[in-house]
């Protein structure tokens, strides 16, 4: 403290804004990698469409499958049920995260975001006017938008 006291006043604020700076970077560097590396991490694992359940019955589902590429980008595996029927929907991409519950998969230039609150993964595009690009990776109709519980089923 002696040596504070000591110093001139501008020597003092250098040297306070120096350590505020420095302290500031570290803690944002050390931010990062934890966010980043939880955030990866908690959308790993495999979704299904509500009708996943009823599938004895002959309806008709899609499976999301996300694996790990890196600490910053998963694989995004969309595939409809292919045990009774030829697959409906098909999607592989990569997804980076843009936001802690957001992923984001790009498409001939459009923004796929892949939304995840409450073990419920929410599928849609960034703009609404390009909504009809996810009946492109589906035949019949179908769509890949929607909302898709985790599941512990492999």
């Amino acid at each position: 403290m002696r040596v504070c006291i000591e110093r001139r006043p501008y020597e003092i604020k250098l040297h306070c804004i120096y350590f505020i700076y420095t302290f500031f970077v570290f803690s944002l560097q050390l931010r990062k990698r934890s966010i980043t590396k939880k955030s990866v991490d908690k959308f790993l694992g495999k979704y299904v469409s509500e009708d996943y359940y009823q599938r004895s019955d002959g309806y008709d589902w899609i499976n999301i499958l996300i694996t790990k590429k890196d600490d910053n980008a998963v694989y995004i595996s969309i595939k409809s049920r292919s045990d009774k029927k030829k697959p409906t929907c098909t999607f592989d991409g990569e997804g980076i995260i843009v936001e802690s519950n957001t992923l984001k998969s790009i498409f001939n230039e459009k923004v796929i975001l892949f939304d995840l609150e409450d073990g419920i993964l929410k599928v849609f595009m960034e703009k609404e006017k390009d909504g009809d690009l996810l009946y492109f990776f589906c035949s019949g109709g179908a769509t890949l938008e929607g909302s898709y519980k985790k599941t512990a089923e492999k």
